[in-house]
């Protein structure tokens, strides 16, 4: 899947797009209406994932920016932090990868949510992430179990660098 938001804060909805064949995750930026019909500045966010499955906007580290979050069938996510200034938005090595380890391997990873079900001054995002081909079975006590583990284990501090999140999951039965 892709998403829409405006990245770079000039008033236009930009496009973040994952290419399951190639691996690559873009963000394409909307170049103002007169130039609309003509290709759109994109930058490619390195970070492996190999193949992409779906690619969303989300604001993770609440600095006021979008951020990526990446899912692929290559059984990882990734989030690409945005630089906190807009102007560098356009700059792919302005982006700061971190891979979620603790959802590598466990299945094909399909689609990615975001929201904040606790207040936000609490500082933290909830990513909710849905897969396929889980491979233990037991899939909702095993899901909600591991949601637990994960958000103590990725929940970043302020000294870390980010207000804090936490991950959750959702995944398919065979």
């Amino acid at each position: 899947g892709v998403d829409l938001a405006d990245v770079d804060l000039d008033g236009f909805l930009d496009i973040t797009t994952p290419w399951e064949d190639t691996g690559k995750i873009t963000v394409s930026f909307h170049p103002g209406y007169a130039s609309v019909a003509s290709p759109w500045p994109t930058i490619e966010l390195d970070g492996g994932i190999g193949a992409g499955e779906g690619a969303i906007f989300c604001d993770v580290d609440l600095d006021g920016h979008q951020d990526v979050i990446a899912t692929s069938e290559s059984e990882k996510i990734i989030i690409y932090f945005s630089p906190t200034n807009p102007a560098q938005a356009r700059t792919a090595g302005a982006w700061t990868t971190v891979e979620i380890t603790a959802a590598a391997g466990d299945t094909n990873w399909m689609q990615a949510a975001c929201a904040a079900f606790t207040p936000l001054d609490e500082g933290a995002i909830e990513i909710i992430a849905g897969g396929k081909f889980y491979p233990e079975g037991d899939v909702p006590r095993e899901a909600l179990r591991q949601a637990n583990e994960i958000a103590e284990e990725y929940r970043y501090s302020p000294s870390d660098g980010y207000p804090g999140y936490k991950l959750a999951w959702l995944v398919a039965q065979k």
